[in-house]
């Protein structure tokens, strides 16, 4: 039984790290693109990126499902994350609310609202 008493150490570390990635797993975190976008996009933007009614006959940039840079579609990803991140005329950043992922998702949502699929 010797030869068993330097493994425990190992051991008892390897399981300490797998239920340490079990658990960072389970924190319940990660915000989906869905309720990132209600969350910080839909007062402004509508729920459907249509743009807050009242608003968008002085800002037709907040419709988005019109907007040439959204429509671009793929190749405009890294100019939205930027306006994302870092804001644009009126609109504050939110680098400091979301993480670089949940920007990542909010542009793909964001994507899929222009070809009408954000929600399905």
């Amino acid at each position: 039984m010797a030869t068993w008493a330097p493994l425990a150490p190992l051991a008892q570390l390897a399981l300490l790290a797998l239920l340490t990635a079990v658990l960072a797993g389970c924190s319940g975190r990660e915000r989906n693109a869905g309720d990132l976008y209600r969350a910080y996009c839909a007062r402004c933007h509508a729920a459907d990126g249509t743009g807050d009614r009242r608003s968008v006959g002085l800002y037709p940039e907040l419709d988005l499902t019109a907007s040439p840079m959204v429509r671009a579609g793929a190749r405009a990803r890294g100019l939205l994350y930027r306006r994302i991140s870092e804001g644009y005329g009126a609109m504050p950043g939110f680098a400091d609310r979301m993480e670089t992922a949940e920007i990542q998702r909010v542009v793909e949502y964001i994507l899929r609202l222009a070809q009408g699929k954000a929600g399905r």
